[in-house]
Order: structure tokens, then sequence, then C-alpha cells
């Protein structure tokens, strides 16, 4: 096994305060449902569906405050100035029949509490991460993965309205590459303690 690191794109040294966290936020998209419900969705990025809370299950990990509303589409949580912020996204079917990639995340409205009104795109290459290769005898070999993520800086106390953007991508039989179905986006809230 290779002790080298990840490469991780974006990243800059000391681009959040000391004793800072990072919070990762993480989503599950009900595709299925999604499908049914907006059969047609818009094709167009720059004006996606909306689309309600009961479709999207969040978590974020143990650096947030406070939170309430975790494992539905209505997460709030505290965090502090300093703090940062990390979004992912997965289909219900993780990323297999149907796939998710966050987009963009804006502003709506309330106190201005992220340090950019959008993420930045972060990528770690070549990650070793476990892989089974059989359940009776359990063994798992590390193989290379890739990882992305939106990330953004927490910079001022207050509640924050906010947009996340996402285009769902369908695999169908016979095909090799997935197909974009639409775009869609929601409006989840953060608070941030003083």
């Amino acid at each position: 096994m290779s002790s080298k690191n990840p490469k991780i794109k974006g990243a800059k040294r000391n681009s959040f305060a000391v004793g800072a966290e990072i919070i990762n936020v993480n989503m599950i998209i009900a595709t299925d449902q999604l499908i049914e419900k907006y059969p047609n969705p818009s094709k167009d990025p720059n004006n996606p569906t909306g689309i309600g809370h009961n479709f999207s299950y969040m978590v974020a990990s143990g650096a947030a405050l406070d939170p309430t509303g975790s494992g539905t589409g209505d997460l709030a949580f505290g965090a502090a100035i300093g703090d940062v912020v990390r979004f992912t996204a997965v289909s219900e079917y993780n990323q297999f029949r149907q796939s998710v990639v966050m987009y963009d995340m804006f502003y709506i409205s309330g106190d201005h509490i992220f340090q950019n009104d959008d993420f930045d795109l972060k990528t770690a290459t070549g990650v070793k991460t476990p892989f089974p290769t059989s359940f009776s005898d359990f063994n798992v070999k590390f193989v290379d993965q890739d990882f992305y993520w939106g990330e953004n800086n927490i910079s001022s106390a207050g509640t924050e309205n906010y947009g996340l953007r996402f285009a769902l991508y369908q695999l169908e039989r016979g095909q090799q590459d997935p197909t974009l179905l639409g775009y869609y986006q929601w409006d989840p809230q953060i608070t941030v303690n003083g």
C-alpha cells in the first residue's frame, strides 16, 4: 500500500481560522420520488426546477453545533466563524443507476454568513478506500477513489437561507454513459452563533 497522501485540488493553506472545524454536510437525494413527482425537470442549469424538502435527507458531521432536523431536508445546524462547511450529495442508488452532481450554492435571504455566495469545487484524487472482495470470509482490498465536494467558509454570525442546485443523471440498460434528466434546487438554512 502506498503511503502517498491524496492530492487535494483547490485547497489553500491556512484558509480558515485556528481552532476552526470542518463540518461535512452529506445529502441523499430520493431520486425515484423526484422523477415521479417531476418527470420533466428543467434542462437549464441556470433555471432549475424547485423541489420540496421531502426529496432530500441531510446529515452533518459531529463538528456541527446543535443540529436539528438531521435525516430530513430541513437540516439546520450551528457553526462558528471560521468553520469550513463541505457539501456532498449522492443519489439513493449511491451514484450507481442514478447519480446527482451538486453544482451551485447561492444566497437567498437572511444574513450573509458564508464568505462567498457560491462554494468552491474541491477534489481529492487517489484516496485509498476499502473495497470488499468477499463477504463470506470478510476481505477487503484498497482501491484509489476520487472525491469532490463544494466548500465555503463561515465568515459571520446569523441565519442564512441558501439554495443548493444539482443535476440528475440516469444510466439506462444498454447505455455506456448516464443521460442528463434535468436540474433541480432547494433551500436549506444554516445558523451561526457569534
